[in-house]
């Protein structure tokens, strides 16, 4: 087949290569090979949804909380620097309206530690709702030595010598109708009054 050497140049560029032709006559060609042409790609990556508190409790474990104690298996959104997940246990509450309660244990080098718990809200009297008095998860009759409203939820702490508590209760809108969870914590005194209630404060389910 015979190219002349306008179509022998077209043909050739197509391909990425360069044509080079001396002489006259008979045509002597060389074919180089010339260099790709360099393309950049700038990749942004989408951040993750945000999972708050599923960063430090395990998933297997949680997908557990759920299914024992759904609605009411609420977790931390954040921890303390250094804290780190321990364990967690459910048992039965009095009174037993309130149903089961979730305890999850966090710890920090020092002996540092962080009871968190969550179930359904009632008071003393198995009255269900909000208790400016304490919460199913630790006992009643406490006095609040600190309250404030953060993140939307009344937020109660009570100091104590060996150990200090922080407690919330927020509504929960369910099939069967308006509900309530409480959730608070016992601290071994190593994080400060307000450190303890922003956490109670803003938490997730699990």
């Amino acid at each position: 087949m015979s190219i002349n050497g306008g179509s022998l140049r077209v043909l050739l560029a197509s391909l990425g290569l360069l044509l080079v032709v001396a002489g006259c006559g008979n045509t002597t060609v060389i074919v180089k090979q010339t260099p790709a042409p360099t393309i950049t790609v700038t990749v942004t990556a989408t951040p993750s949804p945000a999972t708050g508190s599923t960063a430090f409790v395990p998933e297997a474990e949680q997908n557990r909380m759920r299914v024992l104690l759904s609605p009411y298996a609420y977790l931390p959104a954040s921890l303390p620097h250094r804290f780190v997940y321990i364990d967690w246990k459910h048992s039965q509450l009095f009174p037993t309206v309130a149903g089961e309660l979730l305890t999850v244990e966090f710890a920090a080098p020092g002996d540092a530690q962080i009871v968190w718990s969550s179930s359904r809200a009632c008071d003393s009297n198995g009255r269900i709702g909000p208790s400016a008095t304490g919460y199913p998860g630790y006992g009643y009759e406490m006095s609040a030595d600190r309250a404030a409203t953060i993140a939307g939820n009344r937020v109660y702490f009570s100091q104590g010598n060996h150990g200090s508590n922080a407690w919330t209760t927020f509504r929960l809108h369910t099939s069967w109708g308006t509900d309530y969870v409480a959730v608070g914590v016992w601290e071994s005194n190593c994080i400060t009054p307000a450190e303890a209630m922003r956490l109670i404060a803003h938490h997730l389910r699990a």
